[in-house]
């Protein structure tokens, strides 16, 4: 899957882009993105969708897993939270 001095950064235009591969377990790390970050239905897609076509395409991926959400996402999601409690108060 990968020559020398090669990376996989492969960018998943609709749901989010590679942030790792790890070649001796197989999985890959993919940040959510757009409408799909912070999604209910996002895991599903992760694994019903970009895992299985993943590991269709290209053989050494044997799992997919999102990448944590870092300060900057979790600090936006504590203002909608504040947010969404005011208006519904």
């Amino acid at each position: 899957m990968q020559e020398p001095g090669y990376e996989l950064s492969v960018s998943l235009w609709v749901w989010g882009c590679v942030q790792g591969f790890d070649e001796e377990t197989g999985q890959v790390v993919l940040k959510m993105q757009g409408a799909c970050s912070g999604c209910p239905s996002s895991s599903l897609t992760l694994k019903s969708g970009i895992e299985n076509m993943l590991m269709h395409y290209i053989p050494e991926v044997k799992e997919v897993v999102e990448a944590p959400a870092d300060e900057a996402e979790l600090a936006g999601l504590e203002e909608f939270n504040k947010l969404e409690q005011h208006l519904s108060a």
